[in-house]
């Protein structure tokens, strides 16, 4: 193996340090594994008395076997995830919404709903169970796809490329409507939507890869002594940062952290099934899966299809609109920034930008002159309450329609703003 490590420091003109970050540590574990497969069987060849394949030519053929994982299925979430962001800014009338309305320079909520966001109730009580789907490959706006693709592609190529497609599928598909189940379950009330779950999910195989791999990783013997602890915490940071910067997006609205903490924990359980622990035990079949291991996979896997089916379950069963923690809700949404009056946010966390309201007028029996004098305004929970206009006597009709969202923070009950 050591005759390995000095052979590829020697081919490639390093000392065998790779890159920082996952793209670096994915190479390396590359590295890691031709080097081991190779030593394992000139091994148990030379023990034989057999000839063996060269490490160059073993290496050649290996690398060829991983540049045919191009990453296709990151390149065509990508694509899918452009697409139907277009589509939602020509069905907008190719417009953006305020950004009182979205931060994120996007679409109305009225209209990520039509393309299929999250929402409960439909999920629920109208047989949309599909929205679990749609809403991974919508985004609430240009800077929410533009953070989420840049992430994606740096973390999805790395993961693809080392472990091919099928298993990025399954580490993305399965957390991303996991995360999606989870936030229908925790937020009913909340319309989201983004590919965020699916990072997640690759963020949690590559901690699950890194957790099973870090006697390698960080090994003094095979990293040198000097540079393993520098890589161990460039490793940690780069991905923490990833993760920590997916939940700071997660408190703006149209997009949640139930999604994103849940697809974290459902990518772990998926790395830990698809993604192979590496040995160093040579000469003992031990690079190669043994029952247990395989067991242990499988069993991770299962746990992973055990919470979906009864998360599934639990949102099936509620009511589309009740939360189990109603309060949980500020661990998602933030109205912001914090120190700036009620009237002045630059976002806020309800559904009062979708209330409506009717006016009534009353005359001037001398003049037949008129001002708006009550207003029915009718909550985004469908409740309804009077608000008087008598001191205002105002006649400009546009200016209270554009007033509705303050009116309903003011007058609506809280429960009432969801």
């Amino acid at each position: 193996f050591q005759f390995a490590r000095a052979k590829r420091a020697e081919e490639y003109g390093t000392d065998g340090e790779p890159d920082y970050g996952l793209f670096g540590m994915y190479e390396h574990l590359a590295g890691l594994r031709v080097d081991i497969e190779w030593a394992e069987e000139a091994a148990c060849r030379r023990k034989d008395h057999e000839a063996y394949v060269t490490w160059r030519d073993y290496d050649d053929a290996r690398i060829g076997d991983t540049m045919a994982n191009a990453p296709i299925f990151t390149y065509l979430i990508i694509i899918i995830c452009g697409g139907a962001f277009m589509c939602s800014i020509a069905v907008n009338g190719w417009t953006i919404q305020p950004t009182t309305e979205n931060p994120m320079l996007g679409p109305s909520l009225e209209t990520l709903v039509l393309m299929g966001a999250k929402v409960s109730d439909l999920m629920v009580n109208h047989g949309e169970l599909w929205r679990v789907f749609t809403a991974m490959f919508l985004h609430g706006g240009l800077i929410h796809y533009m953070i989420n693709m840049l992430s994606f592609f740096f973390i999805g190529s790395a993961v693809e490329k080392s472990h091919g497609t099928m298993k990025a599928a399954l580490v993305f598909i399965l957390p991303a409507v996991g995360g999606t189940i989870t936030s229908a379950i925790f937020l009913p009330n909340f319309v989201t939507v983004g590919a965020s779950g699916g990072i997640m999910g690759f963020l949690g195989a590559a901690s699950a890869d890194i957790w099973q791999n870090r006697d390698l990783l960080f090994s003094k013997e095979v990293n040198g002594e000097a540079q393993s602890t520098v890589r161990h915490y460039a490793i940690l940071i780069v991905l923490g940062a990833d993760v920590l910067g997916q939940l700071m997006l997660g408190l703006t609205p149209q997009i949640d952290n139930f999604t994103h903490v849940s697809a974290f924990l459902y990518g772990f359980l998926c790395g830990k099934f698809t993604m192979k622990r590496l040995s160093m035990q040579l000469n003992t079949g031990q690079f190669k899966d043994t029952r247990m291991r395989i067991f242990r996979r499988i069993m991770h896997l299962m746990v992973a299809l055990s919470l979906l089916t009864l998360s599934t379950t639990i949102l099936m069963v509620g009511d589309g609109h009740t939360s189990p923690c109603p309060s949980c809700r500020y661990l998602s949404c933030v109205p912001f920034p914090p120190w700036a009056d009620e009237y002045s946010k630059w976002w806020y966390c309800d559904s009062c930008e979708s209330t409506t309201g009717q006016l009534h007028k009353s005359y001037n029996d001398d003049t037949d002159d008129f001002y708006y004098d009550t207003l029915l305004l009718t909550c985004p929970a469908n409740t309804t309450v009077y608000v008087s206009l008598v001191e205002q006597k105002t006649t400009d009709k546009a200016a209270l329609y554009a007033s509705l969202p303050m009116l309903c923070r003011d007058y609506c009950n809280d429960d009432d703003l969801y």
